[in-house]
């Protein structure tokens, strides 16, 4: 309950929305509080699958219309996974993860749009790959918890270049 009433972000995939819309009269606080929804493995929804996640995400829109909210919709993919034909690297790489963070941070500012970066993370917990996301974010969000269970904590740190007033 705490969770419904509070929280203003879904984290989700697909499937994990198929929990929430059927009962959405139950979700009613949380809904109209919502000002994001963030789909990660954008890379993932092709054809039959991107269609008809396409429609359930134009159904969740709807419902949010029914209760007044109008969130941000972001589609996220690994940062790691980009590849930017400005630099001769491969995808990963740390020149190609610093140039592709840079061109998606202008355009996001450029269209006042809030960005996520998603990169992998080692089973150790630590950012995989060069380290250099660290140093072009505000935060680091990072899952903490055994991935079984149902809930697990966000946890978020300060990037190296940010404030810690912000």
């Amino acid at each position: 309950p705490r969770i419904r009433e509070r929280a203003r972000i879904i984290l989700s995939n697909p499937y994990a929305l198929h929990q929430y819309l059927p009962w959405h009269h139950k979700w009613q606080r949380f809904f109209q509080n919502l000002r994001f929804i963030i789909v990660d493995e954008a890379h993932r929804y092709r054809g039959i699958f991107g269609s008809n996640t396409a429609l359930l995400l134009r159904r969740l829109l709807r419902i949010l219309e029914h209760y007044g909210a109008q969130p941000q919709l972001v589609l996220v993919d690994s940062v790691q996974t980009l590849r930017s034909e400005r630099v001769e690297s491969a995808p990963g790489a740390v020149a190609q993860v610093r140039e592709c963070a840079a061109l998606l941070a202008a355009t996001a500012k450029a269209n006042g749009a809030a960005l996520v970066l998603v990169g992998h993370v080692t089973k150790e917990g630590a950012i995989a790959g060069p380290r250099v996301l660290e140093h072009l974010v505000d935060a680091v969000l990072s899952f903490e918890g055994d991935r079984g269970h149902v809930f697990r904590m966000l946890r978020a740190t300060i990037g190296r270049e940010s404030s810690r007033t912000q």
